[in-house]
């Protein structure tokens, strides 16, 4: 039996410093190098220390708050992006445009109307 073996399941990982945004709060997108996820907890809370947090880089439908940064409105089944730069009122962190983007976050599960931005449930998609 292997004794290397740190954690079992990499699916929610604590102590863990975001990419973008440095200060991630609970509920929010964030980005952890190529990989994305939402936050668990904001950072230095929940028996985090400072700089850090949990976050949850599995395949879950999240409510989020998403742009339809590309004018043409979002559809069930498009792909969603995360993006450092927020776009949108609020200037939100996910929208449609692959451009530029900074990571692949999901697929959109509901629409969004052209050039609005509102939230819609969106199936977290781990990728690398």
């Amino acid at each position: 039996m292997a004794t290397n073996l740190v954690q079992d399941n990499g699916e929610i990982l604590a102590q863990i410093a975001a990419t973008h945004p440095s200060a991630p709060l609970t509920g929010a997108p964030v980005r952890v190098g190529a990989l994305t996820g939402v936050a668990l907890t904001d950072e230095a809370e929940g028996g985090n220390a400072s700089g850090q947090s949990s976050i949850d880089f599995g395949m879950r439908v999240w409510r989020l708050t998403v742009d339809d940064n590309e004018g043409s409105g979002i559809a069930i089944g498009d792909t969603i992006y995360y993006h450092d730069t927020g776009t949108g009122t609020g200037s939100v962190n996910l929208n449609n445009s692959s451009t530029s983007a900074d990571g692949i976050f999901g697929i959109a599960l509901g629409t969004v109307g052209a050039n609005a931005t509102t939230a819609i449930d969106v199936l977290h998609v781990p990728t690398l």
